[in-house]
């Protein structure tokens, strides 16, 4: 295990690691190898099965470039998306509102705020983000929940 671990970390040019080797070379957390990739920031050198290699080079001249901390991620990552909500109201006019400087964690408190202005009706959120790709996120209200409502206000359920 010893001899193998020395071999491992032997600067050699063609040296390659996994990620969890490179984390430990560069004296980093794992998440914070993973963001690099991620980020464009390293770039694996091949593929073994699902497992990324890092080319010990790289390692060193990303340590060499001062650039040991995750401070700066690139603008993409920091950058809010841009939203629009469309409330389909029944019998009333689409009610559409600009979300500027969205991300995915707001969903749920986009819902809450939309039912609590508008009632449990259903919405869309059309998402466009920094490569100009789209998305669209629907929302239908449960149609079994408001049938229960009106049975348990009828007193059609037994209890």
């Amino acid at each position: 295990m010893e001899l193998e671990r020395t071999i491992l970390f032997d600067r050699s040019a063609n040296e390659l690691l996994t990620m969890k080797d490179a984390a430990k070379y560069l004296d980093m957390h794992l998440m914070s190898i993973r963001r690099l990739v991620a980020w464009g920031r390293l770039q694996p050198r091949m593929r073994v099965g699902k497992t990324a290699m890092l080319a010990v080079e790289d390692l060193d001249h990303y340590r060499a470039a001062g650039s040991t901390s995750l401070s700066n991620p690139p603008p993409w990552v920091v950058n809010h998306l841009e939203a629009t909500v469309i409330v389909k109201r029944p019998a009333k006019a689409q009610v559409r509102k600009k979300l500027r400087k969205f991300t995915w964690e707001k969903i749920p408190f986009v819902k809450r705020q939309i039912i609590k202005d508008y009632g449990n009706v259903p919405f869309d959120i059309q998402v466009e983000c920094f490569d100009n790709s789209r998305f669209k996120l629907s929302y239908a209200p449960s149609k079994t929940r408001s049938l229960w409502k009106r049975w348990a206000g009828e007193n059609w359920l037994v209890g």
